[in-house]
């Protein structure tokens, strides 16, 4: 269906919903770096209780969701993942809005293993996924000294969170952290965050008063914010011991520091963490260390972050990098919040109550360097 160039079209249970328009639902999609599964909500008054009737919205019931503006737009497939009706506004009669949760359809291969794989990081996520995606972008990694990564009954979800991703060294890119996504285009990404920053940005966008800018290239708002660092803060100094002499129980203490972490970008939230003794450990303990503490900055290395919203744009998904061009204080270009940042999330919006789409980003980069004799332009330093 089209409705003010919005192309917008919903399949339910491989059946397109013909019974009702635009209007009468609203929808999101939201891909994310941080997410393995990308989700959505869909939300519709049922007044006649056509759709509570037929047991659409019944969990792991398949929606496949069309949405774009003009030319551009995507398909991807999602699960009913939650349910609830919390407005009946008839008593006597099925009714209500409904109110779903969405989940990409892959999450239905979802189960949980044992295993062990003979080989590094990038060569499982490959293979480890029976699912037929629209593409794949997968990084390659180191291959580690271990010899086998475990999956422990695990679900794949748990396994790249808990296992890969910590055990995950770029084979071509300086040390930095992994990622591991499913975006709004169906595209499977694991990739570090030096390897996702080099890509060339797909467009840029203006934060301006002027009437020189596409319609694609407007920023409609623009929010700056950042994150609680507690919620986020890095163990990046280990400390551990080794048992040297069963016998005696003698100890010998190894440390990694910060220090020996050769990360391009600097490194935030330092705080100490104790690491379990062990009776034995492996040679390839140090570098697991080493992958590790790269890992847990996958937050906060992306230290600046602003909410941005544009017009509808299915292309602006989660790992695309975007270029701004900002002003402040009338027409002065901004230094501050001008350069390239990487989406770290979208979310892809439908409201038909006012009958518009949009698409708001968490857009976010490493904090810019400002050098000793900058200033302001119009004097103030």
């Amino acid at each position: 269906m089209t409705l003010n160039g919005y192309n917008l079209d919903i399949a339910i249970n491989g059946a397109y919903v013909k019974e009702f328009d635009a209007r009468e639902f609203t929808f999101s999609l939201r891909d994310s770096i941080h997410s393995l599964y990308p989700r959505g909500t869909f939300k519709v008054n049922d007044v006649s209780g056509y759709l509570l009737e037929s047991r659409a919205f019944t969990e792991g019931i398949p929606v496949e969701i069309t949405m774009g503006f003009n030319e551009i737009s995507l398909t991807n497939k999602y699960l009913f993942h939650k349910m609830e009706v919390p407005v009946v506004p008839n008593p006597n009669q099925l009714s209500g809005e409904i109110d779903a949760s969405l989940i990409h359809e892959s999450y239905r291969t979802e189960s949980m293993d044992s295993k062990s794989f003979p080989y590094n990081p990038s060569a499982i996520v490959n293979s480890l996924f029976n699912y037929n995606f629209m593409g794949k972008v997968i990084e390659q990694t180191k291959i580690l000294s271990t010899n086998h990564l475990y999956q422990p009954r695990t679900t794949k979800e748990d396994f790249v969170k808990n296992v890969l991703l910590p055990n995950s060294l770029s084979a071509k890119q300086s040390p930095s952290p992994y990622y591991c996504f499913i975006d709004s285009k169906d595209i499977l990404h694991y990739e570090s965050l030096l390897g996702m920053l080099s890509k060339n940005p797909i467009t840029k966008l203006y934060l301006t008063s002027k009437n020189r800018v596409e319609y694609y290239q407007k920023i409609l708002s623009f929010q700056p914010f950042s994150y609680d660092i507690t919620k986020h803060r890095n163990s990046l100094d280990f400390s551990f011991e080794i048992i040297t002499d069963d016998d005696n129980k003698e100890f010998e203490r190894k440390e990694i520091s910060v220090s020996d972490v050769q990360s391009p970008y600097p490194l935030y939230n330092c705080t100490k963490e104790n690491v379990p003794v062990f009776d034995e450990i492996e040679e390839n303990f140090d570098e697991s260390v080493y992958s590790s503490i790269i890992n847990k900055q996958r937050y906060s290395l992306l230290s600046d972050r602003v909410l941005v919203t544009t017009p509808l744009h299915t292309d602006y998904c989660a790992g695309t990098v975007l270029e701004l061009d900002t002003e402040y204080a009338g027409s002065n270009s901004s230094f501050s919040y001008h350069g390239l940042y990487l989406i770290e999330q979208s979310d892809h919006v439908w409201n038909g109550e006012t009958q518009d789409g949009f698409t708001q980003m968490i857009l976010a980069r490493v904090s810019p360097t400002f050098s000793p004799d900058f200033e302001l332009e119009g004097g103030m330093k």
